[in-house]
Parts: C-alpha cells; structure tokens; sequence
C-alpha cells in the first residue's frame, strides 16, 4: 500500500489565533470535535510524513483551536498557516452510510447516470466550506487539459460505489 495511503487529510490550519501559539483549525468533518482529544497528528514534510504532538485543544465556533509542541508564539503560528493535518487511517473508525474521505475518491472512474457513459476520472477533491466539489478530468487525451468542478451534493453525484471504483453524475453536471 502507498504511504500516502495510510494516511488521511482531515483539516487544514487557517491562521494564528492568539499571541500564544494557537492555531484555528477547519476541519473537513461534520463533527469537528470528535478530533479535540487527539494527542498527535502529521504535517507532511518534504513527501514524510511527520508526527506532530498536541498540547492543548479547544472548540471556538465551528473551528478547533489547537497548540503544537514547539509552537510558543503567535510568530511560531503563523508558520503554520495553511498546513494540512493527517492522521493515520487506522485511527479512524467506519464512515457512516452516504460518507467517504476525500482520498477514497480520488481515482475513480466518472460516468453519466443516464446513459452510463464513461466521462473521466476524479482528479481531486477540495472542500468550499458549504459542500465538497469533486474536479473531473476528461478521459479523452485530445482534451486532457479539460476539467469539471462538480458539486459533491445529492442533486450531482447519484451513485458512488467503492467496490467497483465508480462515481455516477448527472450528465448536466458534466456540459458546458
């Protein structure tokens, strides 16, 4: 199995919070808290990645606020603005019906509901703050350059299935 593999992006750190070495971290979950009493997470570094231990956690509106050892000041935070945390995909238990991580995603094949045609691949997933938009990319190489941001709401993506590596999406979804 690829490291990157084992190996889940939950959140990225959005910026300082106080002169103490806080972080305000956003977390791509629907229950943010649930990760408050994790005593470690992982910054990738040049392609490792590297544990990083957790001093304090508190919830502060829909953001977790977070101090990391050897980050004692607001000049140390910033640092940090715009990292990724992980965590290793042992430490998670199952995802409820209707849910995935992003990186099970990544990688399948894209069809159209109505007709079952193959569209693309799924070449990434990011998060808007309101929902998840899954970016396509078409299968044909005359028109590899070409991608599709596409909503990863129920009005889009009608079917995913992990076990056979496909995602169905309105043909809509997928016109310009």
């Amino acid at each position: 199995m690829r490291e990157d593999a084992l190996y889940i992006l939950i959140g990225r750190i959005t910026r300082p919070h106080n002169l103490k070495g806080e972080v305000r971290v956003r977390f791509f979950s629907s229950d943010p808290g649930k990760y408050g009493t994790r005593k470690e997470f992982y910054f990738l570094k040049s392609g490792r990645y590297e544990p990083v231990k957790v001093i304090s956690a508190r919830p502060h509106k829909e953001y977790l606020l977070l101090r990391f050892e050897g980050c004692g000041d607001r000049n140390d935070a910033e640092l940090l603005r715009g990292r990724e945390l992980f965590i290793t995909r042992d430490s998670l238990g199952p995802v409820a019906e209707g849910e995935y991580y992003f990186t099970d995603l990544e990688g399948l094949s894209v069809y159209t509901s109505e007709e079952n045609l193959l569209f693309g691949t799924v070449s990434a997933i990011f998060e808007t703050g309101a929902n998840a938009v899954l970016t396509i990319r078409k299968r044909k190489k005359e028109d590899s350059s070409a991608e599709w941001n596409v909503p990863f709401v129920d009005d889009a993506v009608t079917e995913v299935d992990l076990e056979q590596g496909r995602v169905s999406i309105r043909k809509r979804f997928l016109e310009r």
